[in-house]
C-alpha cells in the first residue's frame, strides 16, 4: 500500500504560519493552489486555510473528482458580516461554507462546529481548535502579571479584514474615531496601544504598532497590556486565552457569533466599559471563560487533532482507493471532546455573603446544622400561631352569627367604617 501525502494549499506567506505546529509530524508539503491539482495523487489529503475565492473552490472540485482527501481547517471565528453581508461585486464566493466543499472541516470549537452543522454540514464538522494557539495550552486560568507601567495600557484592535462593504468601512472609522476621541481625553488615565489595519491607523492620525499578521507579535503584545478592545476578530481569542478582560467594539448593527461580558455598541459606552475593563467584575471573568471554553477547543493540543484527524483520513483514503470506491469519511472521526465544567468559586462571585468565605469546614457545618434546627423551631412556632389564628377566626364567626352579640359586632363595624370615610374639612384661611 503506496504512502500518502499531505499538501497544505497556499502561498508559504498564507499559511506558513497555519501549518508549522503540525509541520514536521505530517510532513506537509506547501503548494500553491494552480499547482495541486497535478501533484495530488488518489489517496493523498490537501488541507485548505479558505474555501471563499475560487481558486480554492475550484482545486477542492477537482481534488475531490480525482479521490483527493480534502480538509478545510478553520483557523478563526465565523463573522456574520463576512458571511452574510458582503458586497454583490465581491470576489469571494457569497456561499461559502454552506456547505463546505471539502470532505471534512476542522472547527476551533464546539460553538463553530454547531453553527457549520446548521449550515448543511452534518457529518462533516470535526471539533480540533487551532494550532497555532498550542503555546496557550498550560495557561486556561492564567495569573494576573504584576504591572510594569503607571497607566491603563488599552489594547485596541481591528480585524485584519474590519469591514466588507463601504457602509461597513465608515461604521468602523467611526468607531476608531470615537476611541482616538476618548483617548485624547484621558490621557494621563488611559495608555492606548493601536494595532490597526487598513489604513485606520492613518484615518485617525494614531501611531499604529501592526507589523505582523501571523500573530507572533500580538502575542508579544498581550504580555505588555491590560485588556482589549477589539472589532470581531479571532484576535479576541487569542485575548482570552491571555486572560485579558476582553471587550468587543462593535457598531455594526447585526448578530455576533461572540458573546462577551464587554461591548461598546456607542461612543456613549466606551467610558463606561473602559473603567470596568480597569476592575474587571469577577462575575464577568467567570462568563468570559465559559464563553472562551465552548468558543475554542482546548483540552489537549489542538495540533495533536489536527495530525490524528488528517492520518485518519490518510488510512481510509489510501483503503478506499484500493479497494475502487470513491471517497467518504464517517462522521467523529476524532472523539468528541467532552470539557471539564468551568470551575465555580462562590466566595469569588458571592463577595457579600461572608458564609462563603469560611474556611473552617467542621466551624461552618456546625453552625449550618444549629441554623437548621432554629429553622425548624421557627416553622413550629409558626405552625402553633396558625392554629391559634385559626381558633380565633372561628370564635369570631361564632359571635358574628349569635343572635345577640351579632348585631352589636356588625354595628360597631358600620360606625368605624364610617368614621374611617370622615375627612375634616378645613377653611383655606384657617389656621392652627
Amino acid at each position: 500500500m503506496r504512502t500518502s501525502n499531505v499538501f497544505f494549499v497556499g502561498t508559504s506567506a498564507e499559511v506558513e504560519h497555519h501549518v508549522r505546529p503540525v509541520s514536521d509530524a505530517l510532513k506537509v508539503r506547501i503548494v500553491d493552489a494552480g499547482e495541486i491539482v497535478s501533484l495530488a495523487k488518489a489517496g493523498d489529503v490537501a488541507m485548505f486555510f479558505s474555501e471563499h475565492f475560487d481558486r480554492f473552490r475550484q482545486s477542492i472540485t477537482e481534488l475531490k473528482q480525482k479521490n483527493v482527501a480534502t480538509v478545510y481547517m478553520v483557523d478563526g471565528i465565523l463573522e456574520w458580516r463576512n458571511a452574510w453581508e458582503n458586497r454583490s461585486d465581491e470576489v469571494a464566493c457569497p456561499f461559502a461554507m454552506r456547505p463546505v466543499l471539502s470532505h471534512k472541516v476542522a472547527c476551533i470549537g464546539e460553538n463553530q462546529a454547531r453553527v457549520l452543522n446548521g449550515w448543511g454540514n452534518d457529518g462533516k464538522t470535526e471539533i480540533v481548535g487551532v494550532p497555532r494557539f498550542d503555546r496557550y495550552i498550560n495557561r486556561k486560568s492564567p495569573a494576573a502579571s504584576p504591572k510594569k507601567h503607571d497607566r491603563f495600557r488599552l489594547l485596541v484592535m481591528t480585524a485584519k479584514t474590519p469591514a466588507f462593504t463601504d457602509s461597513q468601512w465608515a461604521t468602523v472609522r467611526q468607531a476608531i474615531a470615537d476611541c482616538k476621541t476618548y483617548a485624547d481625553a484621558n490621557v494621563d488615565s488611559v495608555e492606548i496601544i493601536w494595532r490597526l489595519t487598513g489604513g485606520l491607523d492613518e484615518h485617525v492620525g494614531v501611531e499604529n504598532s501592526t507589523s505582523d499578521l501571523t500573530g507572533m507579535q500580538l502575542h508579544d503584545q498581550l504580555n505588555e497590556i491590560d485588556a482589549v478592545l477589539s472589532t470581531p476578530s479571532t484576535a479576541v481569542v487569542e485575548s482570552m486565552l491571555c486572560g485579558k478582560p476582553t471587550a468587543l467594539l462593535n457598531y455594526f448593527d447585526c448578530p455576533s457569533y461572540l458573546n462577551l461580558p464587554w461591548n461598546v455598541r456607542h461612543a456613549s459606552q466606551l467610558a463606561t466599559v473602559v473603567e470596568q475593563l480597569k476592575q474587571p467584575d469577577d462575575r464577568k471573568l467567570h462568563f468570559q471563560n465559559q464563553q472562551l471554553q465552548q468558543i475554542l477547543y482546548r483540552e489537549s493540543l489542538a495540533s495533536d487533532r489536527l495530525v490524528a484527524l488528517v492520518r485518519s483520513m490518510q488510512e481510509l483514503a489510501v483503503a478506499q482507493v484500493a479497494s475502487g470506491q470513491a471517497l467518504s469519511f464517517p462522521p467523529n472521526l476524532l472523539p468528541m471532546p467532552v470539557a471539564s465544567p468551568l470551575r465555580f468559586d462562590s466566595r469569588i462571585m458571592f463577595p457579600s455573603a461572608p458564609e462563603f468565605s469560611e474556611t473552617d469546614l467542621l466551624e461552618t457545618q456546625t453552625q449550618l446544622a444549629h441554623s437548621r434546627r432554629h429553622v425548624d423551631h421557627l416553622n413550629f412556632r409558626i405552625r402553633e400561631l396558625e392554629a391559634e389564628l385559626k381558633q380565633a377566626h372561628q370564635i369570631f364567626d361564632e359571635i358574628h352569627e349569635h343572635p345577640i352579640a351579632g348585631p352589636i359586632v356588625r354595628i360597631r363595624e358600620r360606625v368605624l367604617a364610617t368614621l374611617q370615610n370622615i375627612r375634616p374639612k378645613v377653611h383655606p384661611d384657617s389656621s392652627s
